[in-house]
């Protein structure tokens, strides 16, 4: 048996390119500001955990910003017609997007019990005062006046989430390029009050049919539309995420709060709207099915009094309002040629339920 050291040590006292006297250079933790940075964390109910719940919510915020930076950076190339930029831009975004949907899976090894020790200490706080997230929602599109109105009292912010909400979003802007491309776009879809919610149009659909019909002569649009697709694709599995994580630590709170949050949720609420990406087995690409769900009254009180579980019953039977379940989705997907029987099958909902319904 030999007595020679496992491991020895590296003597790096040779190695000139070190820098060994820092004094009155930059560093490291000068550049990226390290002492402010982790000076931020200041737990105020010496429970364990909510050290972890402090970091995640930090490290979103600084994604969240970053994801800001892409975008707007994406949509001023997309404004100067000018898409090469824009591609990595947007493929940068949607990996951020994959670190904060992993984040919400850090969070869960966190009970609701873990966090119900520290609660009270946030009294009023809660993520829907992000206005950074309100910022993203806004520039993606997803405009609605009344969600600003809680950074009022904060004029800064407040001035930040109104021009997300007074300007053109990520996809007003590609609707404009579509435009100067030479397609017939709605004149009020390139003009409009940028503040109030997009509405769908004939003229935008029939655009991008033909930028997927002819995808060889449209190559860039195309590439920028599936670059669009993607990021809507985990936008929304992160908010998924994210309520999924909310709905379990809901169930533990004590009885006379959960009530309240549910209320906050049915009067917030406006749609639900998830997709999955399948890919096409009859042209090259990928082709979403989609589940809508609109917060109508009655939705609103199912809500509010924990029936959830009546959802998927009141999609089915309000499809004339536009509601969908992601089965009928694929189902449609499946009989108009468009992806295969396995594929439909397994990523539904209800599996067994969509097998039969294939085959009758």
């Amino acid at each position: 048996m030999s007595d020679t050291p496992q491991h020895t040590a590296v003597d790096l006292s040779d190695q000139a390119e070190i820098r060994w006297d820092l004094t009155g250079r930059m560093t490291y933790g000068d550049y990226l500001g390290l002492d402010r940075l982790l000076d931020a964390q200041r737990p105020i109910s010496g429970e364990h955990d909510e050290m972890l719940f402090i970091v995640i919510h930090q490290t979103m915020e600084l994604w969240i910003k970053l994801c800001l930076h892409e975008i707007r950076a994406a949509m001023a190339h997309i404004a100067d017609d000018d898409l090469g930029p824009v591609f990595k831009m947007l493929s940068r975004v949607a990996r951020v997007q994959t670190q904060m949907l992993q984040s919400w899976e850090t969070l869960a090894t966190m009970t609701p019990t873990d966090y119900l020790r520290f609660r009270d200490g946030l009294e009023s706080g809660s993520g829907f005062q992000s206005h950074q997230y309100r910022m993203l929602e806004f520039t993606l599109g997803n405009k609605n006046r009344k969600l600003a109105e809680v950074h009022k009292s904060v004029p800064e912010r407040y001035a930040q989430v109104r021009a997300a909400l007074d300007t053109p979003s990520l996809y007003d802007e590609c609707l404009r390029l579509l435009a100067r491309r030479g397609f017939d776009i709605a004149a009020d879809r390139v003009e409009r009050d940028w503040s109030a919610p997009y509405r769908a149009h004939d003229s935008v659909e029939a655009a991008w049919h033909a930028v997927y019909d002819d995808a060889k002569r449209h190559w860039e649009l195309y590439d920028l539309a599936e670059k669009l697709v993607d990021l809507e694709h985990r936008f929304q599995q992160w908010r998924f995420a994210h309520m999924k994580t909310v709905e379990r630590i809901i169930d533990m709170y004590p009885a006379g709060q959960q009530n309240q949050i549910r209320a906050m949720l049915a009067d917030t609420l406006q749609a639900v709207v998830s997709q999955t990406l399948f890919r096409r087995q009859d042209t090259p690409g990928m082709v979403p099915a989609v589940e809508v769900l609109l917060c109508t009254p009655a939705v609103r009180n199912i809500i509010r009094e924990g029936r959830t579980f009546e959802i998927p019953n009141v999609i089915e039977t309000n499809r004339a309002m536009g509601m969908t379940s992601l089965d009928s989705s694929i189902a449609e997907l499946y009989f108009n040629g468009m992806i295969s029987r396995d594929d439909a099958i397994a990523q539904a909902a209800y599996p067994d339920k969509l097998q039969q319904q294939l085959a009758a």
